[in-house]
């Protein structure tokens, strides 16, 4: 029964790397819209303060 357990084990850790962990391809050039703050934190901290408003935020 151990040995079956071992066995299992390995060949699960065998084969674990290539089960579709795939990274996405980078995003270079994005269309958002004119209104929107991508890619820099500060301002979009600034423009928060300034119209008294939450941040909305995703990190990738």
């Amino acid at each position: 029964m151990l040995t079956r357990l071992a066995a299992a084990l390995s060949l699960g850790m065998l084969f674990a790397p290539t089960a579709g962990f795939a990274q996405p391809p980078k995003v270079k050039d994005i269309a958002v819209a004119p209104h929107w703050i991508y890619d820099d934190v500060p301002a979009a901290f600034t423009r928060a303060k300034e119209t008294n408003k939450p941040i909305l935020a995703l990190f990738r």
